[in-house]
């Protein structure tokens, strides 16, 4: 990817989703957010990182990002923030627990 800084990252994939069946065949079982349209979603940290605390599933380390997953209210602004809250995740600005630490946040109200 080249960004607009002038820098460069490689990736393996961005995906652009729309639409509101969330649904991920392209995802190994083990890590596939499965649910409907809620606000509060299962295995997700702030809504937005998996970490797979129950058995079957595989922890990621919070190293796994969804975005846009809840409810669509208020849509590319939650959106926009969700995005920036990652990439300062992903910078290290951003310390988060590491999943045991957060295994109680995770189950959907």
């Amino acid at each position: 990817c080249y960004f607009k800084d002038g820098s460069t990252a490689d990736v393996d994939a961005i995906i652009l989703c729309t639409g509101y069946h969330h649904h991920f065949p392209f995802m190994e079982e083990s890590i596939r957010l499965k649910t409907a349209n809620l606000f509060n979603l299962p295995y997700l940290y702030r809504n937005l990182q998996w970490y797979g605390v129950d058995e079957g599933l595989k922890d990621t380390d919070g190293k796994l990002f969804y975005i846009a997953m809840q409810n669509q209210f208020y849509t590319f602004k939650m959106f926009s923030l969700q995005a920036l809250w990652m990439i300062n995740v992903i910078k290290g600005l951003l310390k988060v627990p590491a999943g045991r630490n957060v295994s109680g946040k995770l189950k959907p109200i």
